[in-house]
């Protein structure tokens, strides 16, 4: 792939996409030209007789995983290079539309389950988006924070783990704020949360429904030293313990961890320090984009075979537009999404 510019087809769901907005961005930040349909996730929106024309003339198609997303115009006979991106929270592959793909890009790859004679698939995590990049300080309001929605077991563990501490200088809890709503193409602003990542010294994470989680990227990017449940995962570029991170796989381990961040700040302080650079070298959205194109520059077409069909009816199209309505309602009244 020659070109210094590529102009990409992005077939992005209508609503914000983590791992689709961190690519997207970053992409579009190394000067390629990225359209579609949406008006999503950094995406140029064209309309459909103009997105017709780019399809057949642009150098790279990038379908994104989800059922809301719109392949109705997907050529199958186009020259250019066609990436599926499984970003779903699940270790199994999403079903892809009937094309074959070049490349297989996935989230959720695990160690233990990769194999390496099926189809070569390259992993693909969610970055620090620009949007999280803080200056990393020197002073803090809290010793250690863990921030977010207390959305399964591990979680609510955790948090009254440390609720049992009574430590003033641990911050354990919601903001209330909304990070999403499931329905608007770009993140909605949550000014308490990244204000306590940055205040943090150190800060929790502990996965969702996915090993990778935002909160992994968002603590790295807010400059504070991340204290990561350990993952399974395989990663494009990989953080390294104790020079980047500081993982535990249990409530006794994280205990001990908090003891010695304050008998041996020194050390943790290098870490943090080491890690927020590493991060903003290595896990942008820019370096994630250029990883994603070394990948498609270096190494062969996989192609891979989907089996979903392109065409979207009448009917579907409907039952698309009532389950973003569902979505958008659900929201207003749930605190899922919440930080």
């Amino acid at each position: 792939m020659p070109l210094s510019k590529f102009e990409i087809a992005c077939l992005v769901p209508p609503h914000y996409d983590y791992l689709a907005s961190t690519l997207i961005e970053g992409l579009a930040g190394l000067g390629h030209r990225c359209a579609g349909l949406e008006n999503s996730n950094h995406v140029e929106r064209l309309s459909r007789s103009k997105f017709k024309h780019f399809l057949k003339k642009c150098n790279i198609i990038i379908v994104f995983q989800g059922n809301s997303v719109n392949c109705e115009f997907l050529d199958v006979s186009s020259p250019a290079v066609k990436v599926f991106v499984d970003g779903s929270d699940l270790p199994s592959m999403s079903e892809m539309p009937k094309i074959t793909f070049d490349y297989v890009f996935k989230r959720e790859l695990l160690k233990i389950i990769y194999n390496r004679k099926s189809p070569i698939l390259y992993p693909l995590q969610f970055g620090v988006e620009n949007r999280y990049t803080q200056p990393q300080k020197t002073d803090f309001q809290w010793l250690a924070s863990f921030v977010g929605s207390m959305s399964n077991f591990q979680r609510l563990a955790v948090h009254e783990y440390l609720n049992s501490l009574n430590d003033i200088s641990i911050f354990t809890g919601s903001t209330g704020e909304r990070a999403y709503n499931g329905s608007a193409g770009l993140p909605m602003s949550t000014p308490k949360y990244f204000g306590i990542l940055n205040n943090s010294f150190a800060s929790i994470d502990i996965p969702g429904l996915g090993w990778d989680c935002g909160r992994t990227w968002e603590i790295l990017g807010s400059g504070a030293l991340l204290l990561q449940f350990r993952s399974e995962l395989i990663y494009s570029t990989k953080l390294i313990e104790n020079e980047h991170f500081i993982g535990f796989s249990s409530l006794e381990e994280l205990n001990g961890i908090l003891a010695k961040i304050k008998n041996n700040f020194d050390h943790y302080n290098q870490v943090r320090k080491d890690g927020y650079r590493f991060s903003l070298t290595n896990h942008s959205s820019k370096a994630r984009a250029v990883y994603f194109l070394d990948i498609l520059n270096t190494q062969k077409s996989s192609y891979v075979k989907g089996t979903r069909r392109l065409q979207i009816n009448l009917t579907q199209r409907y039952r698309n537009k009532i389950s973003q309505g569902r979505t958008f309602i659900a929201d207003k009244v749930r605190a899922v999404g919440r930080h």
